[in-house]
C-alpha cells in the first residue's frame, strides 16, 4: 500500500492515490501511529502546503518533504530545492514563493536553492553555469 496524507494531516495507507496530488516524503517512522504522535513534525502543516501548492504556478511534480524535526522543504521536478523551514509563518512563506514565481516564472531553472525561512529576506543560491538541474 501507498502512504497518503489526509487534509487533517493524518498519515494513512491507501491502495491508490488520486492523480495530480503533490507527492510527500516523510520520516519512515511517521506511518506508525504510536510514533507519529510524538514526532517533531506537524502533519496538518504538511497537508496545508500540499493543498496550497496546487494553486501555485510552476510547482508541478514537486515533492513536499518534512524531516523528523518538522522542517519543510519543496523539491521541484527540475532540481531546485525550496526551503520553508519550520511551519511558523507558513502562509507568508507560500505567498512569497507564489509572488517570486509570478514575477520570475523561470527562476527555478536558474537557482539550486531558494530559502524562504525568513520570507522578507529570501535567499537564492544560483546554479553553477553549465551544471545540469
Amino acid at each position: 500500500p501507498l502512504v497518503a496524507l489526509s487534509r487533517e494531516g493524518i498519515v494513512y495507507h491507501a491502495e491508490r492515490l488520486s492523480a495530480g496530488l503533490p507527492r510527500i516524503k516523510i520520516p519512515a517512522s511517521a506511518s506508525a501511529p504510536h510514533l507519529a504522535l510524538c514526532l517533531g513534525w506537524d502533519g496538518q502543516s504538511l497537508s496545508q502546503v500540499c493543498t496550497r501548492l496546487r494553486t501555485i504556478e510552476h510547482m508541478e511534480n514537486t515533492v513536499v518533504e518534512v524531516d523528523s524535526r518538522g522542517a519543510l522543504c519543496l523539491n521541484s521536478g527540475i532540481g531546485s530545492r525550496i526551503i520553508l523551514g519550520p511551519s511558523e509563518r507558513l502562509d507568508e512563506k507560500l505567498e512569497k514563493l507564489a509572488a517570486i514565481l509570478r514575477d520570475r516564472p523561470g527562476i527555478l531553472l536558474q537557482v539550486k536553492e531558494l530559502n524562504l525561512i525568513s520570507p522578507a529576506q529570501a535567499v537564492m543560491v544560483r546554479r553553477v553555469q553549465g551544471a545540469k538541474p
